[in-house]
């Protein structure tokens, strides 16, 4: 009756320890995926703000461009202005000669117009009559009644020129200073402009040398973020390995399953599909996968982490396939197997995938009897034979582990 109590009181205590490990192990795994989570958030933040500041970064330079153009567009303005006042003033000079030299002209002119109203003023103190008169013909008579219309006519012709002579050359050296004027008003526009458009850029070029700065420290942070993560892991995966299961026991039940175990933690692989398994392992050793029957479309999950590996299509056997690698806590390699796939998995080879998320769907095409999922588990020794099959790979045929030892189906 004492052993009795005894052996109660054991598996009472055996049971209590057990639920105290799951227990601890439960909130290490909720500590872990909060502080994951938590980090991740940050991450995304970070990224969000990254995107934000990168494109403000860019519509800041793309604005500085614009103020470099429209920079470069007021210099050549202001190099043809400077040019034109430059010949301006050319014309001006020139035309300021040209009066000069119109000027002594004029003097020439005048010193004619003085010498012709003498000379008309001389003919005026004699009358006509008289100028008749004292005339030894009729024809000396007449040339000097002539000569005096003639100095009259032409006093009156040096005037005009004079006038007209200086009333152009005023109007038009008045018109190019005016030009000129008008130019370097210009000018001065334009300098008062490109100094604005100097500041600009200056104040743009602070924005730019600011945000880049930021950039930098976002991205050091996330650095830091993820350095936090890849530590988390490399810790979850030192408690995994900790955790990691040894079936000293081990002994394989058909000539094409693999000789040793695989050494994994308890639960690590979870089930690749919802369904009956009708067909497991072994079976009188004609079968080398487990098969899970369900309705064509029901998602097919990733035991585990992985990588894609391979994926393909084989006509009269697995129809559509994929192959997901898995790297275990203990450094063992095993290549889990999908078949039979309703469609090719619209995952590219070298993808991660994460430990149930979706990979593809059931199907039934190849060489199958109904909707199902033909999953395997093939040890590394594929990585030598490069075969999928175990039972039916020939002489360099790979070796397959029984999922049914590892997944609670």
């Amino acid at each position: 009756m004492k052993t009795k109590k005894v052996f109660l009181g054991l598996i009472v205590l055996l049971m209590l320890v057990s639920l105290f490990n799951l227990t601890l192990k439960t909130r290490a795994e909720k500590n872990y995926n909060q502080k994951q989570s938590e980090i991740q958030n940050s991450i995304t933040i970070i990224n969000s703000n990254l995107g934000k500041i990168n494109k403000n970064l860019e519509d800041s330079s793309g604005y500085k461009s614009t103020l470099k153009e429209q920079e470069k567009f007021v210099q050549d303005e202001i190099d043809k202005s400077e040019i034109i006042i430059t010949q301006t003033k050319l014309v001006v000079n020139s035309l300021e000669a040209q009066i000069n030299e119109n000027q002594n002209q004029q003097d020439k002119l005048v010193k004619e117009m003085k010498s012709l109203v003498i000379a008309i003023q001389k003919q005026e103190q004699i009358t006509p009559l008289e100028s008749v008169l004292s005339s030894k013909s009729l024809i000396e008579a007449l040339a000097k009644v002539y000569d005096m219309s003639s100095l009259q006519s032409k006093a009156n012709s040096l005037r005009t020129q004079i006038e007209d002579v200086n009333k152009n050359l005023v109007e038009n050296k008045k018109s190019q200073e005016e030009s000129k004027k008008n130019l370097e008003d210009s000018v001065f526009l334009l300098r008062s402009k490109r100094s604005g458009l100097r500041g600009l850029l200056d104040q743009y070029s602070g924005k730019e040398n600011d945000y880049q700065n930021l950039v930098k420290q976002l991205i050091e942070q996330r650095k830091q973020q993820e350095a936090q993560i890849q530590s988390l892991e490399a810790e979850k995966k030192i408690e995994a390995t900790k955790e990691i299961i040894i079936d000293e026991n081990y002994k394989p039940t058909c000539w094409f399953e693999e000789s040793s175990g695989l050494a994994i933690p308890k639960g690590y692989f979870s089930k690749p599909a919802e369904g009956a398994v009708t067909r497991f392992f072994g079976n009188n050793c004609e079968h080398d996968a487990a098969d899970i029957a369900n309705n064509t479309g029901t998602e097919l999950k990733a035991v585990a982490d992985g990588i894609i590996y391979k994926k393909g299509f084989a006509f009269a056997g697995y129809g559509n396939y994929l192959i997901i690698k898995h790297l275990l806590p203990s450094g063992q390699r095993v290549y889990a197997l999908y078949a039979h796939m309703n469609f090719q998995s619209i995952l590219a080879v070298g993808d991660s995938v994460s430990k149930g998320g979706v990979v593809g769907f059931m199907g039934n095409t190849g060489f199958s009897t109904g909707p199902h999922l033909h999953f395997g588990l093939i040890s590394q020794s594929f990585e030598e034979t490069g075969e999928t099959g175990c039972r039916n790979g020939g002489k360099n045929h790979s070796y397959c582990y029984n999922p049914s030892k590892y997944i609670n189906f």
